[in-house]
C-alpha cells in the first residue's frame, strides 16, 4: 500500500508540474512578444506613446483657437453694444420734435460711438495677432491629421462695417449656378442649410435639383430628385423641427424630411396631391401640406404630418365647371390678420379668375372670394406690400406689354393695375433694389429690338411704378415656357442679384451693379431722410457683427466638439499603455507563482521518488 500511494502522489504531482511547466511556457512566450516591441524605438509602445504625444499637442492647439475666438467674440460683444447705443439715438433723432441743436448733440455722440468701434476693431487681439482689422483673412489650426480648421476672420473696421451699398437695377454677365443641365427651369431661392445665405432650388418639370450657396456668389450642387412629367417643388417644415423638407410633385407628392445641412432623406412621405405648396394653416407650429386632389381637378386639400404619415385635415376647397385648378397655390396672410389664407388660380374657357379663401386662424376657410383680373398666365406670382396698406399685394406678367399688380384689401379682393414694362413681358418679381425702403418690380422682357432686357421698375412705396433702369441683350434668358428666377442678395454685397434657368440647358448667376457706398460719416442726420439712412447703416452693421458672433460660436463648437474627441483619444491610447504595463506585471506575477510551484511540486516528485527507491532496494535484498 504505500508504494501504491508513493506511486498516486508521483503521477499527480506529475500531472501538476507538466501544467505549471506549460503556463510557464505560455508567459514567457507572451512576455517574449510584447517586451521586444515595448524596446523597439519605432514598436508598439513607441506608437502609441506618439500618438498621445500627437494628441496632446493637437488639445493645445485647441485651447489656444479656443482662447482665440473667445477673445474675438468678447471684442465683438463689445461692438455690439457700442452699435445698439448708436440705434437708440438714431431712432431718438428721428423725432420732428427735437430742434437743431439736440440733433447735433445727438450727431456728435454718435461720431464719438463710431469712433469707438472703430478703435475696438484696431486695437483687438489675442497672442499679438489682430482680431477685427481685416490685416488676416483667415486662422487655420491643426486639430487633426486630415485636414486643418479654418476660421474666415470678420472686418470689422469702420470703413467697411459701416458701408451700405444699394443696387443700380443693372446686371453684370452671368455665371453658372453649379446646377446639372436643366431646360427652362423654375428657380427658387431658399435657404435650404441654415448658413443664413439663399440657395438655389430648381425645376425644369422632371427632375429636382437644389445648389448650396457657398458664400460669394459660388454655388455647389447638393443633390437632386426624379420626379414625372409636370414636376414642381417647393419647402415647407411638416415635422417642426426647424428644418426645410423637400416637396416634389407629379402625379402625386413626394415630401423629402430634411436634415438641415442641405441634405434630405432618400425616403419619401407620400400624400394624393399635386402642385403641392406648405403652409401653417392652423398655427401649431408645423406647415401643413397643400395642394390639387389628384383624383379631382376641381378641389384644394391639405394634409397634415403625423407619425411620418399624412393625413387630410378637413380642410377642402371646391370650384365648380367651367374651371379647374390651374396650379398655382399660394399659403400666405393676405387679410393681414395673422393667418395663413389660401390663393389660388384657375383655368379654362373664357376668363380664368382667381380665388380666395380666408383662413379662420384653425384652418377652417371661409366662401371663395374671386377676383376676376387676377388671371393666371404663364410665371409665378410674387407677393410683398407695395403700398404699405399692411395687406399682401400681388404681381404677375401680362403677355403683352405690362407688369400687372394686383392690390390687396380687407375684403380679399385684387384690384389690378397694370405698368408698362415696353416689351413682351414674360415674368415679374418683387424686391426693393435700390434700399429706399420702397418695393420695385423687375421683369423679365422679350425686347421689341432682340433678345430679352431685364427692366427695373422703381417702386414709389404708394403703389405707383416708374420705368427706370434696363439691362440689355440676355440672350438666354428664361422663355414663357419656363419663367421662374429668383431674386436675392446671393454674394452678400447687400445689393440684389438675379437667377434664372435659360434655354441653353444651364442655370446662370447675374450679379447685380452697386451704386457708390454710402456710409455713416456721410449724414448729418438734418431731416428724416437721412436719419432713416443712418438706421439703416447702422443696422446693417449691427448685422454684420451678429453674423461674425454666430460664425465664432459655430466654430467654438466644433472645436469644443474635436477638443472633447482629442481628449477622449489621449485617456484612451493611456489607457491601452496603462493596461498593456498591467498585462506584463500580471504575466511577471503569474511566472513567479508558477516558478514556485514548479519547484515544489518537483521537490514533491523528488521525495516520492526517493522513497519508492528505498523500498524497491529492500524489495532487491530480500
Amino acid at each position: 500500500m504505500k508504494i501504491s500511494g508513493a506511486n498516486l502522489i508521483a503521477l499527480q504531482t506529475g500531472r501538476m508540474l507538466r501544467q505549471t511547466s506549460a503556463r510557464i511556457r505560455s508567459n514567457l512566450h507572451s512576455l517574449a512578444g510584447v517586451s521586444q516591441p515595448f524596446n523597439r524605438q519605432n514598436g508598439f509602445m513607441a506608437k502609441l506613446k506618439t500618438q498621445i504625444a500627437d494628441a496632446a499637442q493637437r488639445v493645445k492647439t485647441a485651447n489656444v483657437a479656443t482662447g482665440f475666438l473667445y477673445s474675438t467674440d468678447v471684442a465683438l460683444q463689445k461692438q455690439e453694444e457700442v452699435l445698439a447705443r448708436m440705434r437708440d439715438l438714431a431712432v431718438s433723432a428721428n423725432n420732428a420734435a427735437l430742434g437743431s441743436s439736440e440733433r447735433e448733440s445727438i450727431r456728435l455722440e454718435l461720431n464719438s460711438l463710431l469712433a469707438e468701434v472703430n478703435q475696438i476693431a484696431k486695437e483687438s487681439s489675442f497672442n499679438q495677432k489682430r482680431l477685427l482689422d481685416g490685416s488676416s483673412e483667415r486662422m487655420e489650426w491643426a486639430l487633426s491629421a486630415i485636414e486643418n480648421s479654418i476660421y474666415e476672420m470678420p472686418n470689422s473696421l469702420q470703413k467697411d462695417l459701416f458701408k451700405l451699398n444699394s443696387g443700380t437695377g443693372l446686371f453684370n454677365e452671368g455665371s453658372s449656378l453649379g446646377l446639372a443641365a436643366l431646360d427652362n427651369p423654375t428657380i427658387k431661392n431658399v435657404d435650404l442649410n441654415n448658413d443664413g445665405r439663399e440657395d438655389i432650388l430648381a425645376t425644369d418639370g422632371t427632375n429636382v435639383i437644389w445648389s448650396l450657396n457657398l458664400g460669394d456668389g459660388r454655388f455647389q450642387q447638393a443633390g437632386s430628385r426624379s420626379g414625372g412629367s409636370g414636376s414642381s417643388t417647393d419647402v415647407g417644415d411638416f415635422n417642426g423641427d426647424g428644418n426645410l423638407d423637400l416637396i416634389v410633385s407629379d402625379t402625386f407628392t413626394s415630401v423629402y424630411l430634411g436634415n438641415g445641412d442641405g441634405s434630405f432623406s432618400t425616403t419619401a412621405i407620400t400624400a394624393s396631391l399635386q402642385r403641392a405648396t406648405s403652409g401653417d394653416l392652423d398655427g401649431d407650429g408645423k406647415d401643413e401640406l397643400i395642394g390639387i386632389n389628384a383624383a379631382d381637378s376641381t378641389q384644394v386639400k391639405a394634409f397634415t404630418l403625423n407619425a411620418n404619415t399624412f393625413q387630410a385635415t378637413g380642410a377642402t376647397l371646391q370650384i365648380t365647371a367651367p374651371f379647374t385648378f390651374a396650379g398655382s397655390i399660394y399659403a400666405k396672410d393676405f387679410d393681414g390678420d395673422g393667418d395663413k389664407d389660401i390663393l389660388f388660380t384657375t383655368t379654362g374657357s373664357g376668363a380664368t379668375p382667381s380665388y380666395l379663401a380666408k383662413n379662420d386662424g384653425q384652418g377652417i376657410f371661409g366662401a371663395l372670394i374671386e377676383s376676376a383680373s387676377v388671371s393666371y398666365h404663364f410665371g409665378q406670382f410674387d407677393f410683398a406690400d407695395v403700398n404699405k396698406d399692411g395687406f399682401l399685394d400681388l404681381v404677375f406678367n401680362d403677355p403683352s406689354s405690362s407688369a400687372r399688380v394686383g392690390f390687396g384689401s380687407a375684403s380679399g379682393v385684387f384690384n389690378v393695375q397694370g405698368f408698362d414694362v415696353q416689351g413682351n413681358n414674360q415674368t415679374s418679381r418683387f424686391a426693393d433694389i435700390n434700399r429706399d425702403g420702397n418695393i420695385d418690380i423687375v421683369s423679365i422682357v422679350e425686347s421689341y429690338v432682340s433678345g430679352y432686357d431685364v427692366k427695373i421698375l422703381f417702386g414709389n412705396g404708394q403703389g405707383n411704378f416708374q420705368l427706370g433702369a434696363t439691362s440689355t441683350n440676355f440672350s438666354d434668358a428664361p422663355t414663357l415656357s419656363g419663367a421662374g428666377f429668383a431674386l436675392a442678395d446671393f454674394d452678400g454685397d447687400q445689393v440684389i442679384d438675379i437667377a434664372f434657368g435659360t434655354s441653353s440647358t444651364s442655370a446662370k448667376l447675374y450679379k447685380g451693379r452697386a451704386r457708390e457706398e454710402t456710409r455713416l460719416s456721410d449724414f448729418q442726420l438734418s431731416d428724416a431722410e437721412e436719419t432713416n439712412r443712418a438706421i439703416e447703416v447702422i443696422d446693417n452693421a449691427l448685422s454684420k457683427v451678429l453674423s461674425s458672433r454666430a460664425q465664432v460660436a459655430i466654430k467654438l463648437s466644433e472645436i469644443e466638439t474635436r477638443t472633447n474627441y482629442l481628449i477622449q483619444k489621449q485617456e484612451a491610447l493611456g489607457d491601452a499603455v496603462n493596461l498593456t504595463q498591467e498585462d506584463q506585471s500580471l504575466k511577471i506575477a503569474e511566472l513567479i507563482a508558477d516558478q514556485i510551484r514548479q519547484n515544489a511540486q518537483i521537490a514533491v516528485l523528488t521525495q516520492a521518488n526517493i522513497q519508492a527507491q528505498i523500498v524497491m532496494k529492500l524489495l532487491q535484498s530480500l
